[in-house]
């Protein structure tokens, strides 16, 4: 018997999938996927031109895109942050500009909501 059900890993996979397609079609380079460390784990790693950018995909529903601080709070921010200076730290990009952004993709994983410069260290 086949099992229709979408698991909540599936449903964040195809969600990161329509958030780095947004950011290549608007001429972003993807670098990293799931990029781990001892710190934790950034869904995306992308760069355009000087600027490296750290990407969250969070899958909600329609009500939860209310409040950004919903999406991503501290300990999550500092998780993303602490994965990212090792990122730059062990691929030698100290030096570049980065910025962490949030991609909020609703549950119907159809449409992308891009918060650039969501958060900051």
């Amino acid at each position: 018997m086949y099992n229709n059900t979408v698991t909540s890993k599936e449903k964040g996979d195809r969600g990161e999938t329509l958030a780095v397609a947004d950011y290549e079609k608007r001429g972003y380079r993807l670098l990293e996927r799931n990029y781990r460390c001892l710190y934790g784990e950034i869904d995306a790693v992308l760069e355009k031109g000087a600027l490296i950018v750290f990407l969250e995909v969070k899958v909600v529903d329609f009500s939860g895109m209310e409040s950004l601080a919903d999406l991503i709070n501290a300990r999550k921010r500092k998780k993303i942050s602490e994965s990212a200076r090792h990122y730059l730290t062990v691929k030698k990009q100290e030096n570049r500009d980065f910025r962490f952004d949030v991609a909020a993709v609703l549950s119907d994983i159809k449409s992308v909501t891009i918060f650039e410069n969501a958060f900051t260290e």
